[in-house]
């Protein structure tokens, strides 16, 4: 096999945080491929952005799915969800979460992204979405989470 011409290439170490992400790019290389690729790096630099603020993030999920809970799938939802977040119990409740002035935007952003999603709003490329249109790519499960074994 001929070796890549080109890469895309991602590298984080932040205090116990380490990622490598790595695509070599040869001739037959499809688009697509390269996309499926950088929503993976963009899935785990977002998530961890988040963790490394400092925020509760199991607890901005509840929120998210409490959000989220009820409401019509797809855009039908979406004027929902804005009616609530606008709500002065929600804004108390992320405030709470946030912890500071500061970060309660980025909280925001966060269960907006989240409850978009349980509604079936994609607010972003994503490899989960690229295999479906794109059947030949796969997601690969991290090592540990894959089967349990028989026993």
């Amino acid at each position: 096999m001929d070796d890549p011409s080109e890469y895309v290439d991602f590298l984080a170490k932040y205090k116990e945080w380490i990622t490598i992400k790595r695509l070599g790019i040869r001739p037959g290389t499809k688009p697509e491929e390269v996309v499926f690729h950088l929503a993976g790096i963009r899935n785990v630099a977002e998530q961890r952005s988040y963790k490394i603020l400092g925020m509760d993030v199991e607890k901005l999920n509840t929120i998210a799915q409490k959000l989220a809970s009820g409401k019509a799938k797809k855009y039908a939802g979406l004027s929902d969800l804005a009616k609530e977040m606008s709500s002065p119990a929600f804004k108390s409740e992320i405030s709470q979460v946030a912890g500071s002035a500061t970060l309660q935007k980025f909280a925001e952003i966060y269960v907006l992204n989240k409850a978009m999603n349980s509604i079936g709003l994609d607010t972003a490329i994503t490899q989960e979405y690229m295999s479906k249109a794109y059947p030949e790519l796969k997601l690969k499960i991290p090592k540990g989470l894959g089967r349990k074994k028989k026993e």
